[in-house]
This record gives C-alpha cells, structure tokens and sequence, in this order.
C-alpha cells in the first residue's frame, strides 16, 4: 500500500490554491528541458480474448530519460514530451494447459501532451499520449502500441532545475507475436529535469 501514497500526495497536492502558498516561481515553465526518471511498475494485468486461463505480470524497475518543450499561456502551461525507459524487469504469463513463458527486458516509448496550472515552483499536470513496447522475445521481435494517461507535480528546485514525481496508467493490445494479448499497467517515477 505504500508504494502508491507518492501518487495519492499528487492528487492532494494539485489542488487549484494560490501559487503564494507554494512560493514565488525562479523562472518560468515556458521552454525546452532534458532530464532522467526511475521508477518502478506499480500493477499490471494481462489477458487473452482467446484464452481466459490466461495470466501474467509485468513487474520490476524502469528507468530512462525524456526531453520536451512547453508554452506558458499565464497561469496555464501546455506541452510536449518524449522518452524512452528500460530496465530490470520481466514478464511473465502462463494458462490452465501448462504453457508459460518469462521475458526480460522491454523497452517502453511515450511521445505526448500535457496540461498544466502554474502554482509558482509548484506544476500540477495531466498528460496523454501513445506508448510503443518493444520486446525482443525468445521467439522474435514482439512490439505492441497502445495509450497512456496520468497525472504528475514538478517543483523548482532553482532558475533552471526541477524534481518531480509521476503516476502513469499504459494500455497495449494487438501484441505482433500473440494478437489476443491486452495488458495494462501503471508506473510510478521521479524525475529530474533541466530547463533551458
């Protein structure tokens, strides 16, 4: 249960209060950033339309890195972001015929918008976008494109530096290897970001 109360202070946060509570903003959120996250895969569930015997998990630690640009429209800040994560984790899935199966490895790509409420160092947003998996499998190339949608804070640690926290929740279907396979899951990260 404690691995979900980062996403819960989230919500409980990014309430539309005055940004004099959170401090006056060092800089504005307009312009480009770069930066790296880590995290871990909170819940997954996967299913099979053909088979429904079939169960599997998706769980371990990613990681990686994003770049993105945003506008400042006053107190609302809209943009765009792309990375890319991997890490030490694994998949794994079997049914009630005895057939089962561990993969390692898949590396994850999002590309999307967001939405955001200026509250001085403090940036609430909401985001979606589309989410691409790639696996090399023991049996070939098993890539799968879906959506994803969540919410994330952002703070100013200095004039061209933050920290942030993010709850994202994925959906993959039409799996190139396994067409009937849908799996859902959610992730949890921090970040840091530079701004320029």
């Amino acid at each position: 249960m404690n691995r979900f109360l980062p996403a819960i202070a989230l919500v409980a946060i990014a309430s539309p209060v005055s940004a004099d509570v959170f401090g006056a903003s060092l800089s504005s959120w307009q312009g480009g950033y770069i930066g790296a996250q880590g995290g871990f895969i909170a819940s997954s569930e996967f299913s099979s339309s053909l088979d429904p015997s079939f169960t599997g998990t998706y769980e371990g630690d990613l990681g990686g890195i994003f770049f993105g640009y945003r506008r400042q429209f006053d107190t609302v800040v809209v943009g765009g972001e792309f990375d890319v994560m991997s890490g030490n984790n694994e998949v794994n899935f079997s049914n009630n015929a005895g057939a089962s199966s561990t993969e390692t490895g898949p590396t994850i790509y999002r590309a999307g918008g967001e939405v955001g409420y200026d509250l001085g160092r403090f940036l609430p947003y909401a985001g979606l976008g589309v989410v691409h998996w790639a696996l090399d499998a023991e049996a070939g190339r098993n890539n799968a494109t879906g959506h994803y949608f969540g919410i994330g804070m952002e703070f100013q640690t200095g004039p061209g530096t933050s920290i942030g926290l993010e709850l994202n929740r994925h959906s993959l279907g039409n799996f190139e290897l396994a067409p009937s396979f849908d799996l859902d899951f959610t992730t949890v990260d921090a970040n840091f970001a530079i701004r320029f």
